[in-house]
Formats: C-alpha cells, structure tokens, sequence
C-alpha cells in the first residue's frame, strides 16, 4: 500500500474514483489527532503512519466488500439452494441450447 500521495492518487485512479488528495494537508495532520493517537500506537507496538496506513486499507477493503456484499433476497435464495447441485454453467449452456437450438 503506498503511502505518498503521488502513490495514493495512482491507486485511487486504478480503483476508478475521482479524489482530491491536498499534498499540504496529507504532510500535516492535526497536531491533536497525532498526540492523541501517540499513546494507542505505542501501546499496539508499532507507530502513528502504520496505524494510518492500516486505517486507509480497511476503509479500502470495507469498500471492497460493499461492492460484493450479497443482497438479502439473494442471500436467502443462496441459503435454499445450497447443496442442490447447481452448475452454472451447464444450465447456462442448456438455456442457450433451448433458446437457439
């Protein structure tokens, strides 16, 4: 995961979402939020940029999950179906066999 912003902003364009990332405002974070999250850091054993580093993946992997997260209805057809033997994509070939044969 890189941490400079040039970095940052390739992977933003590789994930397709437009962003605004301000070089100035990712040097200095609020000098508050930093000393208060001295303290936690040390005690987890590593430093403040690795917490944020890890925070940027999960926000990163939590919108990777939304994207795959199955609806409800799906959900419980999933939950009727499983066990019954489906396979894709035979019955996808048999549909277009029926359709176009």
């Amino acid at each position: 995961m890189p941490t400079d912003p040039k970095g940052l902003q390739k992977l933003a364009q590789e994930r397709h979402k437009p962003v605004e990332i301000s070089v100035d405002r990712l040097r200095r974070l609020d000098k508050a939020i930093i000393e208060a999250i001295k303290l936690p850091a040390q005690k987890a054993g590593t430093t403040v940029s690795c917490l944020t580093e890890d925070l940027c993946q999960q926000v990163l992997n939590e919108e990777d999950q939304a994207k795959t997260a199955l609806s409800p209805l799906l959900r419980k057809y999933r939950e009727v179906l499983k066990g019954r033997g489906i396979d894709e994509r035979r019955d996808r070939v048999a549909f277009f066999r029926k359709k176009h044969g």
